[in-house]
């Protein structure tokens, strides 16, 4: 039980868009134990501040990390998996940590703006020379 270890806070509530640095400055590690979802803004949040993320495999989540990369990804539902990935994360926290930073990396490459805007030109300069209009 989570609650009976005295550096577990666990916050389920809406946090507000000015509290959330402090919020995650003070994080060792995020968990999201979604059922469902079809993506989360919460993780580019957390590669930002280079946290270590363990979430489900459901959804665009496994789009976002990459298990045993840049964070870890478990069944929806498997609370025995989800589990064995927090236990591996406090006893490793040298790897946990290389995996926030790993999952930092990740967005300032594959996600940057920069990027984003260069495939969008791209696209825009493709379909001008099939003869569509931009």
């Amino acid at each position: 039980n989570l609650d009976l270890l005295e550096d577990v806070k666990i916050i389920n509530q809406w946090i507000p868009d000015t509290e959330i640095g402090r919020y995650f400055q003070q994080c060792d590690l995020l968990v999201l134990p979604y059922t469902s979802a079809s993506q989360s803004g919460i993780i580019p949040i957390a590669a930002t501040f280079g946290l270590p993320v363990i979430a489900t495999r459901t959804g665009g989540l496994p789009e976002q990390i990459d298990h045993g990369l840049n964070g870890w990804l478990v069944p929806p539902n498997d609370v025995d998996a989800l589990s064995a990935a927090i236990e591996e994360a406090i006893t490793h926290p040298e790897e946990a940590q290389l995996r926030g930073k790993r999952l930092q990396k990740k967005y300032q490459t594959q996600f940057s703006w920069e990027k984003n805007a260069l495939l969008l030109i791209k696209s825009l300069e493709k379909a001008h020379q099939a003869g569509g209009h931009a």
